[in-house]
């Protein structure tokens, strides 16, 4: 049974671990540059706009899993930008997400099949600075659920629309959910507008191991361009701006 809960509703600040996602992002940069090629790194991303719960949370439950039903609503990317929005879930700044990302002319994670309009799973292992996307098919506007989930102690799986995706993520159970957007590289960057529409079809869900619980109230983080729209509840938007 899907329960309710009500939490406070405050700015949350950047979290830390993103700093170690930074330094492999500079790394990936570094080594494109030298080789000669266009790619960027999640790891650069440092404009987010996004609601987020993050532990200590919800009476003490774990945090096991995030999804909700995100849509694409307008918008595009600019050369050399990516644009993502995505239900992410990290321990320790490993990270699993999966969501849909607009690329223009360069490769997400050094892939060249995550470039352009796509549905997309990305993983990140502090041991080995290794940010690597995997496609899951074409982008569109439509509504579809996006969840990462703990299915066992130690590892994490990606669905789309409740459809299990090829690959797991080894990771305990979750320090941080995220549902949101975020650009990459650069921090505060320019760029077309771009809206998606989160909550339509599947409310803001965390999984506690045993059910799907509403997210009623978040943390929230906006600014450099980001504008997150509406309460946890039911429909909201993730704007980026111009």
């Amino acid at each position: 049974m899907t329960r309710l809960e009500i939490s406070l509703q405050v700015v949350h600040p950047r979290d830390a671990r993103i700093k170690v996602r930074q330094v492999a992002g500079l790394v990936v940069m570094i080594l494109a540059f030298a080789a000669g090629t266009d790619s960027v790194d999640q790891a650069q991303a440092v404009s987010y706009g996004h609601r987020s719960l993050s532990q200590p949370c919800c009476g003490g439950a774990p945090l096991r899993g995030t999804r909700a039903s995100i849509a694409w609503t307008s918008g595009s990317a600019v050369p050399g930008q990516c644009l993502l929005f995505r239900s992410n879930a990290e321990r320790a700044g490993n990270l699993i997400q999966t969501g849909i990302l607009k690329c223009n002319g360069v490769d997400f994670d050094s892939n060249p099949a995550c470039n352009g309009f796509v549905k997309y799973i990305e993983t990140f292992d502090t041991d080995f600075l290794s940010p690597t996307c995997t496609p899951i098919s074409s982008g569109d506007t439509a509504n579809h659920r996006y969840t990462v989930q703990q299915t066992s102690p130690s590892t994490w799986r990606a669905f789309l629309d409740g459809v299990v995706q090829p690959g797991s993520f080894p990771m305990g159970d979750g320090e941080l959910l995220v549902e949101g957007g975020e650009t990459t590289p650069g921090t505060c960057v320019s760029g077309e507008p771009a809206t998606a529409t989160y909550g339509a079809t599947t409310q803001w869900g965390r999984y506690n191991g045993t059910a799907w619980v509403n997210v009623m109230s978040s943390f929230i983080q906006q600014g450099c361009k980001w504008t997150v729209n509406g309460g946890a509840t039911g429909t909201w938007s993730v704007i980026h701006a111009s």
